[in-house]
């Protein structure tokens, strides 16, 4: 809070001396700047890319769900139920145990 001093040994008197001495510190004008140029990109209305994805570029995770799907799909393609395929045989000892 602005104005505000947390000083437990001073009495309510000596805030109000403090506050009327101290006065408010002025910011500066690039500080002023950062903040203004800051804000405009802030509040600038955002896209449907930026609301559902906004960690940065969206290739990335589009990559490793095109990677897994492709080695989904190789797996469901080439896999037999027979048996006798290293990948099957994992497969269902990690589900049957």
């Amino acid at each position: 809070m602005a104005g505000k001093i947390d000083n437990p040994f001073l009495n309510k008197a000596g805030k109000d001396v403090l506050k009327e001495n101290l006065g408010m510190p002025s910011a500066s004008p690039d500080l002023i700047f950062r903040i203004m140029a800051d804000a405009e990109q802030i509040l600038a209305p955002k896209t449907w890319r930026v609301i559902l994805w906004p960690f940065g570029p969206v290739w990335k995770p589009a990559a490793v769900l095109m990677a897994s799907a492709l080695i989904g799909i190789w797996v469901g393609f080439y896999a037999t139920p027979e048996g006798g395929n290293m990948i099957t045989d994992e497969i269902e000892l990690m589900m049957v145990g």
